[in-house]
């Protein structure tokens, strides 16, 4: 056969009469197909791309535009016939030149066939796959949803629309725009993290097809990192003794006030103040108080309870006693104190703290000098112990203040005496028990006392002194003189030292010894006979 090219042909013909005729043929073997390069834009010029995923065209216009080229070695000796779809548009005499063809296409997928053939029937087509979908994607956003709160910076977009179609995620917050591109799975379904921005932001997922029909979903989301905050009334501290069974505690929020509250891991209303009471065991009690938003950030504080019902153990041992009289307008309280804060002094519902002289007020002495006015001359004194959780032990003292010192009234008593004793009689107030005479105590019977006092010759200042049970003293100066006389010699005369009085009295009492004697022996001689 014959190469492709140009070849001549020479023919030569003899008729009967033997006359010659020569014929040249030239004779061009085409043995290549044209070349043919056609490709699909938009009206605009802007050329559609090809999906290689789906192999094929995918527009949302209905008229595109076929754009494109032809060229062939020997189309200058003959026409290049251009088809589409088998209808001849275009005959070109040329060696190459352009196609361009305006396309309506119906709804679904169009098929469009461009061949190109030149005069030696040599053919080379072209075959595009185009589908018309004026029509958005499906989309479903599972998750977010729209007013959604969450407390994780990374969300999972979740959701469902046309197989492996495009979509692009657009967090938007006034901190700032976080973009991202994803691709949904053979299925649709599609799930991709974002970022988020704390506070309130718009989270945009654009789905769009291969045809570039595109669907929006705009959700508002918020984040909320930052966990709810109260405060707690009552207890005033996170610490707090009581010795009470049963607590109550006060709080109030200062942040998210709809938060859920649990107090000892019992659910509270809240209604932005909230209160449970909590049962007491004895000693400490840790009780937790939690407070959850409504995406789950959590809040806890805890408190210490302790519950102490042992009262500390008070001792006064100044005062001795529990009533005391005294004239001291200042009074000495002391003692010793076991497992207390303090001791105070209450006197006319005034607390007066007391000191401590040695240890600590867990094991310790204190001390307090309280001052009476000249108007407290009588009331009840309580010292009291006391612990954190208040628990007391007390001691009433009754003091009676008495500065005014007891009468006392003696007797008129002889200046001069002759006998060698001397009575000193008289009164105090009753209920003092002794009258002291120069020191030596004498019994007092009802404030009456009568006491016989032993007289030294010449004068005597005899100090007669009353104590009241306050202390307070009362004396006075019996002054008296005794008159002693030395005894006479033993050669004078018995009678010169005796009156006639003392003789008379000598007398009779001989005289009655005698009638006493007379009359023994009468009755002794009777009882004989």
């Amino acid at each position: 056969g014959m190469s492709e090219g140009f070849h001549n042909m020479s023919v030569r013909s003899a008729d009967l009469s033997g006359n010659w005729n020569t014929s040249t043929i030239e004779i061009i073997v085409d043995l290549t197909d044209p070349e043919l390069f056609v490709e699909l834009e938009y009206l605009n010029a802007t050329k559609i791309p090809y999906d290689a995923d789906k192999g094929g065209y995918f527009v949302r216009d209905k008229e595109i535009a076929i754009n494109g080229t032809y060229s062939d070695n020997y189309a200058g000796l003959g026409e290049i016939i251009i088809r589409i779809n088998g209808v001849p548009k275009y005959i070109f005499p040329s060696q190459w030149g352009k196609i361009y063809e305006r396309i309506t296409l119906k709804q679904g997928i169009n098929t469009i066939i461009v061949d190109a053939t030149d005069t030696a029937t040599n053919r080379e087509s072209s075959k595009l796959y185009v589908s018309l979908d004026s029509f958005p994607p499906t989309m479903y956003i599972y998750d977010p949803l729209d007013n959604q709160r969450t407390a994780n910076q990374t969300l999972f977009i979740t959701g469902l629309t046309e197989p492996i179609t495009r979509l692009d995620i657009i967090v938007q917050a006034s901190a700032g725009t976080n973009t991202y591109q994803a691709m949904s799975s053979n299925d649709g379904t599609f799930a991709y993290p974002v970022t988020l921005f704390e506070g309130i932001q718009k989270v945009v997922v654009t789905a769009a097809d291969s045809a570039g029909n595109p669907t929006v979903i705009d959700l508002t989301v918020f984040l909320d990192t930052t966990p709810p905050d109260f405060i707690i009334n009552q207890p005033p501290d996170s610490y707090v003794v009581t010795k009470q069974t049963r607590y109550t505690i006060v709080g109030t929020m200062t942040y998210e006030p709809d938060a859920d509250i649990i107090i000892g891991g019992q659910d509270t209303p809240n209604t932005g103040v909230f209160q449970r009471e909590v049962v007491l065991q004895e000693g400490e009690n840790i009780i937790d108080i939690v407070a959850i938003d409504k995406v789950g950030n959590k809040n806890t504080k805890y408190v210490t309870i302790i519950r102490d019902t042992v009262s500390p153990v008070l001792e006064v041992l100044e005062p001795e006693d529990d009533y005391l009289i005294t004239k001291e307008q200042t009074i000495t309280f002391g003692g010793t104190v076991e497992g207390a804060i303090g001791v105070v002094i209450v006197h006319k519902s005034i607390h007066l703290p007391a000191e401590l002289v040695s240890g600590t007020w867990e094991s310790g002495e204190w001390t307090y000098d309280l001052e009476l006015g000249p108007q407290d001359l009588e009331q009840d004194v309580q010292v009291i112990a006391f612990d954190l959780a208040d628990n007391e032990d007390m001691t009433s003292i009754h003091v009676r203040l008495d500065i005014v010192p007891p009468s006392l009234t003696i007797d008129p008593v002889p200046e001069e005496v002759e006998t060698p004793f001397v009575w000193i009689n008289g009164s105090t107030d009753t209920g003092i028990a002794f009258v002291y005479v120069e020191g030596v105590a004498y019994a007092v019977t009802n404030g009456v006392f009568e006491i016989q006092w032993s007289l030294a010759a010449g004068e005597n200042n005899l100090a007669v002194e009353v104590i009241d049970d306050a202390g307070n003293p009362a004396s006075d100066i019996v002054t008296v003189t005794y008159l002693w006389e030395p005894p006479k010699d033993d050669d004078e005369e018995v009678t010169d030292g005796l009156d006639w009085l003392s003789i008379l009295g000598i007398a009779i009492l001989l005289v009655a010894i005698v009638v006493l004697v007379t009359a023994l022996f009468v009755v002794s001689s009777r009882r004989r006979r």
